[in-house]
């Protein structure tokens, strides 16, 4: 017994806390710029899922003026700083591209829509950190005495914190790069405030730092699995559709998709992030290669909807906590989507058919006029290395 406290203690010692700047360093990002980070393997192992983004994020409208809390600037309550990434793809040793996930907020979002309730994130200082919840208007005003800047803390939820099995072993991976690119502040913020006067948005982010923990390398590797996803992007256009969504190499086992009506796409009014409801829905049906059926019978009602988009998210080592928190209180925009656990698949064409009632309001019509709705569909497969 003795032994194992005295290995534990020297185990503990020998724990390092690491950290990099971006690869080119300037005193401020802001939209669209490219935030890329290097990270090299010596003789420790990187702890699995480990990884946060640190740094300082200020928000200004108009001719560079530090924003109010009145003004009512908002993210998105459940993707918080990740709304400023808007694509965050992740290379190992230098040449190959594990995963490159486009609209990086939304997929964040929707990962703790199906994790947490607003209230859950609103009163969480783990949540805080990444300015999620409901009043983080209040949080981006800034800090006192730092001209408007406020401090966060990432933890990315890419494939870097999405791993099952060991740690990162530099007899295995010598070299891991993230690569981020910047959202617009259009997209990344939004105003919610009638009658606001704000002609535009714009954010600086500076001191960023990629962080993460280093422990003792183990004599052998252990295997490495790292959840990843893919983006497919389609529009619905009419009451009767077929999303379709190629599976790559690696096996995928799940699909989860959101939705937003173009016409509340790239507005300063309005969220961008939202994952809005489709009233109306009659049967959704999920095929492999049109000829396999992924559920035994359709889905034809929204408790059987909700259930399945949920489960799309998942974790093989937990439970499922939570049901759909759709409700007539947020109109419809907080948590809805459409989703599917199925067998691992490699290289196939995975169909979703929805169909909207013949009968349906103009506001769930996507062939009426200004109706259009673009679909996010994201592929979620395991890449073992």
């Amino acid at each position: 017994m003795l032994d194992f406290f005295i290995s534990l203690y020297l185990y503990k010692m020998t724990t390092v806390f690491n950290s990099t700047a971006p690869i080119s360093v300037r005193e401020t990002y802001t939209e669209f710029n490219q935030v890329d980070f290097l990270v090299q393997l010596r003789s420790n192992s990187i702890q699995a899922n480990s990884f946060r983004l640190n740094g300082k994020i200020r928000v200004q409208k108009d001719a560079a003026t530090n924003i109010l809390a009145e003004d009512g600037v908002f993210f998105n309550a459940f993707s918080g700083i990740s709304s400023v990434i808007n694509v965050c793809s992740t290379s190992i040793n230098s040449t190959q591209i594990v995963e490159n996930i486009a609209n990086f907020g939304r997929l964040v979002g929707m990962k703790k829509q199906a994790k947490y309730t607003l209230p859950q994130l609103s009163a969480s200082s783990a949540a805080s950190l990444e300015l999620c919840g409901n009043r983080n208007n209040q949080f981006l005003v800034g800090e006192k005495f730092q001209d408007g800047y406020i401090s966060f803390s990432l933890a990315i939820d890419n494939c870097l914190n999405n791993m099952v099995g060991g740690d990162i072993h530099p007899a295995k991976i010598n070299e891991l790069r993230l690569m981020l690119t910047l959202e617009s502040a259009l997209n990344a913020l939004f105003i919610n405030k009638i009658g606001s006067e704000i002609g535009a948005l714009s954010y600086q982010l500076k001191d960023l730092l990629l962080m993460w923990t280093e422990v003792p390398a183990l004599p052998t590797p252990q295997p490495i699995g790292m959840i990843t996803h893919f983006l497919t992007q389609q529009t619905l256009v009419s009451k009767n559709t077929n999303l379709t969504v190629m599976s790559g190499t690696s096996p995928a086992d799940a699909l989860s998709i959101s939705f937003i009506r173009q016409k509340n796409r790239s507005k300063k009014d309005r969220d961008g992030l939202l994952c809005e409801y489709l009233g109306e829905i009659q049967r959704v049906e999920f095929e492999i290669n049109s000829s396999q059926a992924v559920n035994m019978y359709p889905l034809l009602h929204y408790g059987d909807m909700a259930l399945n988009y949920y489960r799309s998210f998942k974790s093989p080592e937990d439970p499922l906590m939570k049901n759909s928190i759709t409700s007539l209180a947020t109109y419809g925009t907080c948590s809805f989507g459409l989703g599917v656990l199925y067998p691992e698949s490699q290289l196939n064409r995975l169909t979703m058919t929805i169909i909207i009632a013949d009968n349906a309001r103009p506001e769930n019509d996507p062939s009426y006029p200004d109706g259009q709705i673009d679909a996010f569909a994201y592929t979620n497969s395991m890449l073992s290395l």
